[in-house]
């Protein structure tokens, strides 16, 4: 039972539960959580953005290109209508509206680019902080034995890409005008991982990728 004394059962036959939540008619199990946009009726924001390119060159090993791009988010708070609180979204998952995403403080992207001759191969880095878990539907965890699915926050997060290109044009005997490259890759390189949690999908996707680590070959020809 909840601080109401009822059963999740009869919580859920008293008509109190949210509508946009759809359930199966078998064991109340969610299957669907629709959320809807909205406009807020103020907001304001205040950040600083950082961005960085350094080239140099490293004798006969070729040139690199390092960049990185950084954002960190100071203020975002907003007020839904003009009756309700203003609310402080920064570090937060905000997943009790559509008119906000979540706002991780600090957001950024490291780069390492390298070129040599016919080569060329690159790493980049991407982070986002730990935001707060905050979905609506974390009380109804408890009832169906999903706690561990409640955390206080969610995680911050490195996904790692690496790429390495050859141009082919030269060995194959491409016409000048014409470029053969081929491309070997691989994204989320250390299979990051998005927290389970107890909301549809079950995961943020707004953070995370949850496909997880994978490889790729492209073969590009221009005709």
């Amino acid at each position: 039972m909840d601080a109401t004394g009822m059963s999740a059962e009869q919580w859920l036959a008293s008509g109190l539960s949210d509508p946009r939540v759809e359930r199966s008619e078998f064991d109340n199990t969610i299957l669907v959580v629709n959320t809807s946009e909205s406009n807020a009726t103020k907001m304001k924001f205040s950040s600083v953005d950082l961005s960085l390119i350094y080239n140099f060159e490293i004798g006969s090993l070729g040139d690199f290109n390092a960049k990185l791009d950084a954002s960190y988010l100071e203020d975002y708070s907003y007020q839904l209508l003009p009756i309700s609180p203003e609310v402080q979204g920064v570090g937060r998952q905000n997943a009790g509206t559509g008119a906000v995403q979540p706002l991780p403080r600090w957001k950024s992207n490291l780069g390492l680019n390298w070129n040599q001759g016919i080569h060329a191969a690159s790493v980049q880095v991407h982070y986002t902080h730990d935001v707060r878990y905050d979905s609506p539907l974390a009380g109804l965890a408890p009832f169906y034995g999903k706690s561990q699915y409640v955390p206080t926050w969610l995680k911050e997060s490195a996904q790692v890409d690496a790429q390495y290109r050859i141009d082919l044009s030269d060995i194959l005997g491409s016409l000048p005008q014409n470029e053969t490259q081929l491309i070997l890759g691989v994204a989320d390189l250390f299979n990051e991982m998005a927290p389970a949690i107890y909301d549809f999908p079950g995961y943020d996707n707004r953070l995370y990728n949850a496909i997880g680590r994978r490889f790729y070959a492209r073969l590009s020809v221009e005709l």
